[in-house]
């Protein structure tokens, strides 16, 4: 089978059934970090059964992704779990590259820049993830997914102006606790 019919049949796939998937997995998640990552594995591995086993395989494509989506849940929440209680090995660099901590030389100016900044992302994440998952959800779409308000309200059926209230209240707090510019009070 040629690439470019495996291509617009993922594409088709993908553009028809990205919206429910979204909603289905922002809906199941327990993290709403995980959502982007969870995303791409379902379609990663729709693309794989694409070229093993043809276009002509996927009956109801909905139904499929689904259930592929369903399974990474499944498998992330399980994952996570085991390496819950593991410390993080790397930080990431300026252009987000991860850098491994044990390459860094202690005289580097810059480590204790970028192991500040680490310690303010992780808490505010934090303080996001305390947050019921509903606003987890709203905040995560909105800042790390780009997602429009209105597209969120979609996704998640509820009305704009309780996104917007989700975003605008968490933002406060965030730079209450942390000052606006992420310095810390």
């Amino acid at each position: 089978m040629s690439d470019s019919v495996i291509t617009t049949a993922f594409n088709e796939i993908y553009k028809t059934t990205y919206k429910i998937a979204l909603a289905y997995v922002m809906k199941k998640c327990g993290n709403a970090e995980d959502i982007a990552d969870i995303l791409q594995e379902t379609y990663a591995e729709i693309y794989v059964v694409l070229v093993r086993k043809g276009p002509d395989y996927l009956q109801n494509t909905v139904a499929f992704v689904l259930q592929v989506a369903k399974t990474k849940i499944h498998r992330h929440y399980s994952l996570t779990e085991k390496l819950k209680n593991r410390m993080p090995l790397s930080l990431r660099n300026d252009d987000g590259e991860e850098i491994d901590i044990s390459d860094l030389e202690l005289t580097d100016p810059l480590v204790e820049d970028r192991w500040i900044d680490h310690m303010l992302i992780e808490d505010i994440s934090r303080c996001v993830a305390s947050k019921p998952g509903e606003v987890q959800k709203v905040f995560y779409s909105f800042f790390f997914l780009d997602m429009s308000i209105r597209q969120i309200a979609s996704a998640l059926a509820i009305k704009e102006s309780t996104v917007k209230n989700r975003i605008y209240r968490t933002v406060k707090e965030i730079r209450k606790l942390y000052g606006k510019d992420g310095d810390y009070r």
